[in-house]
């Protein structure tokens, strides 16, 4: 999703060059298969799901169902500098803090990523973001998907057919 800005129109290029750079980064990995932007506001439209604000875990499960994505990451973009005048994305002065939310749509699970630092240096910002985006959903995807609901005649049925054929250790117990 494209990240949002509590300073509206200010951040608007950041969240934007943010957004397209973690997706341009994602989407270079191979492990990932990205849903299109474009396409998910498609649907979102169709089922009068327009999302203005924060993504909770139903919103995303949702969204899930529909698009059939297991994951979606979301964030926003805050200037650090106490006086906004002192914020320049033209001349690329001010700090900024990038906080990108990892959400599980089958789990509800969250987990976040930050990164901070001078304007200047936004893009590299974005590429560690989107490097700390994909340890997380590398390391943590068991997290984000539900197991499987297996019924106990099919657990017991695996079980079986996993030992079946196969040498077993003999035991000998011996009373006295």
């Amino acid at each position: 999703f494209d990240f949002s800005s509590p300073y509206g129109m200010r951040l608007r290029n950041d969240r934007g060059l943010v957004s397209s750079l973690l997706a341009a980064d994602l989407s270079s990995n191979p492990k990932f298969t990205l849903v299109d932007r474009a396409q998910l506001n498609k649907v979102l439209k169709e089922q009068a799901m327009g999302l203005g604000g924060d993504i909770s875990p139903e919103t995303a499960a949702k969204i899930g169902r529909l698009v059939g994505a297991k994951i979606l990451v979301t964030g926003q973009i805050f200037t650090l500098d106490s006086d906004l005048q002192n914020y320049d994305p033209i001349q690329g002065k001010g700090q900024i803090l990038i906080v990108a939310n990892v959400i599980g749509t089958e789990t509800g699970r969250i987990y976040a990523q930050r990164e901070q630092g001078s304007r200047v240096n936004l893009t590299k910002m974005a590429d560690d973001l989107a490097a700390k985006i994909s340890d997380t959903i590398t390391n943590q995807y068991t997290n984000f998907v539900a197991a499987p609901v297996i019924s106990a005649s099919n657990r017991l049925t695996e079980i079986i057919s996993s030992v079946q054929g196969k040498p077993h250790p003999a035991i000998s117990i011996q009373f006295n």
